[in-house]
């Protein structure tokens, strides 16, 4: 088993509901997803039960969000009535997705979530790393023009990453204006976000995992005011791993910032010792990540599986639109 599942693996539950009266939690789940469209899928049995009629009403009561109704899986769903049930999504215009009832219409469920997230059809899917994730995939749904701003940060200037520093999704105009006006500095760092970012580590020695590149600038304004402000007893705080990997490329062994641009293939994992940095607003990220292992060498491993064990008891948001933490 590669090193990455042993140690940085953790599970993160889909939401299922079973059970007598689970139905009865049903609204208020979907209110947590925030959407306003809701496609139901499910098969001929369940809707001739009357279920499906039930669980309809009680959302659209409940939840207050306009449903719809895909009752066409078949056992072992084929391609087709995968691309069937994208239809009737995306003709309904829905912005999320459940399934109701067994093995079929759930794996029906999944394969319309990735072909609507996607784009193409499912047939396009068949093999390992084929999704092409112009989204995060695990927003069930397709591109809107609205994501070309919602999918970026505030203070965004260069175009070339293949995702969005995503801490920094969090901040508004507002909150760097408050934050300015109680004596808080900003400098702007850059990091070409590579697709790479995202992959797993599968490597039995981590040591033996290779790093995509991702193209830096770091200016001498930015180093300066980094080191001023350590120098002067004051913290640094970074938005996101982004911004620390970007520092640590520039850091000496003394944790001087140097002002540089170039290619970088930094690797963070326990026991690295961050040197640029004092504190981190990151978001959840995915097990057996380098970006999970780069926030354990920030924090500890022990502390991050902790916090990440109740993060997912308490179900917080992961991934790119999910919640934040602030690492002290």
């Amino acid at each position: 088993m590669a090193i990455g599942e042993q140690t940085f693996g953790f599970f993160i539950p889909t939401v299922t509901l079973m059970g007598v009266g689970c139905h009865k939690e049903l609204a208020d789940k979907v209110k947590q997803l925030g959407g306003k469209r809701l496609l139901i899928v499910t098969d001929k049995g369940i809707t001739s039960a009357g279920l499906t009629d039930k669980i309809v009403k009680l959302i659209r009561e409940g939840a207050g969000v306009d449903t719809f109704v895909f009752d066409e899986t078949i056992p072992n769903p084929t391609d087709t009535n995968v691309d069937d049930g994208v239809k009737v999504y995306q003709d309904n215009e829905c912005d999320m997705l459940i399934s109701l009832g067994g093995g079929s219409a759930h794996d029906c469920g999944k394969g319309i979530g990735l072909v609507v997230s996607n784009g193409g059809k499912i047939h396009d899917y068949e093999g390992l790393d084929q999704s092409t994730k112009p989204l995060p995939p695990y927003i069930a749904r397709a591109d809107r023009p609205a994501d070309a701003e919602r999918y970026q940060t505030v203070y965004a200037k260069e175009n070339g990453s293949v995702a969005a520093p995503t801490a920094g999704l969090h901040f508004t105009p507002q909150l760097l204006d408050a934050l300015a006006a109680k004596g808080v500095r900003r400098a702007d760092v850059l990091l070409h976000v590579g697709a790479g970012t995202f992959k797993p580590v599968e490597a039995e020695e981590l040591g033996a995992h290779t790093m995509h590149e991702e193209w830096y600038r770091v200016s001498a304004q930015t180093a300066a005011t980094v080191n001023d402000t350590r120098s002067s007893g004051a913290k640094v705080w970074a938005v996101g791993t982004t911004t620390v990997r970007t520092l640590e490329s520039v850091v000496d062994p003394a944790g001087l910032v140097r002002a540089g641009e170039g290619e970088t293939r930094i690797f963070i994992h326990p026991p690295y010792k961050i040197r640029s940095v004092d504190h981190l607003v990151t978001n959840f990220h995915l097990p057996r990540s380098t970006l999970f292992m780069l926030v354990s060498a920030f924090a500890g491993l022990a502390l991050m599986r902790e916090a990440y064990a109740q993060a997912v008891k308490e179900q917080y948001r992961f991934y790119s639109y999910g919640d934040a933490m602030l690492i002290l």
